[in-house]
């Protein structure tokens, strides 16, 4: 009457579907976690595109606000950061005091630019791709940054302006 079988818990079939249920459960943890590290990434990366694109357009198009904020010896009253003359070009003066600016407050200037959370690198190259000057800090990890390149006018010749935003 009575046989000599075991219940389902301690059978093979059982143990086995855990197996497969647990196996499958880690892959999918795994596979999880990568897709969410690589949309961080790339999230990241998007940041930084736009931020750069937004703070080389500033420098590029605008003279800054107020325009002649080069000449303001308190650069708190400085509002935004741009390097253009009204002959559209990339004024001299502007450039210097930019350089100057970067060799006494960096974190200001980057602020002022609209990158607080982000550092820059921005070189100014000729079109044989020499650089004629550069200014900001150069990054040494070269898998997080973001380079944004722009045509410009500098001494009255064709240039072309890279911005490197990393963080």
């Amino acid at each position: 009457m009575f046989s000599s079988s075991r219940g389902q818990l301690y059978s093979t079939d059982a143990l086995l579907s855990l197996i497969v249920f647990a196996f499958a459960l880690t892959l999918s943890s795994g596979i999880l976690s990568q897709i969410i590290s690589q949309s961080d990434v790339a999230i990241s990366a998007q940041y930084r595109e736009q931020a750069g694109d937004a703070a080389l357009h500033t420098l590029l198009v605008t003279g800054g606000e107020p325009f002649y904020w080069n000449f303001i010896s308190d650069k708190n009253n400085v509002q935004s950061v741009g390097l253009m003359d009204t002959s559209w070009g990339i004024s001299t003066p502007k450039w210097n005091a930019f350089k100057d600016w970067n060799a006494n407050d960096y974190y200001l200037l980057k602020s002022r630019m609209g990158i607080p959370d982000q550092n820059f690198y921005l070189t100014i190259s000729d079109t044989n791709k020499t650089v004629l000057d550069a200014v900001g800090i150069s990054p040494q990890d070269k898998n997080e940054v973001t380079v944004i390149i722009r045509p410009s006018i500098f001494n009255g010749n064709p240039v072309m302006v890279q911005i490197q935003v990393y963080r």
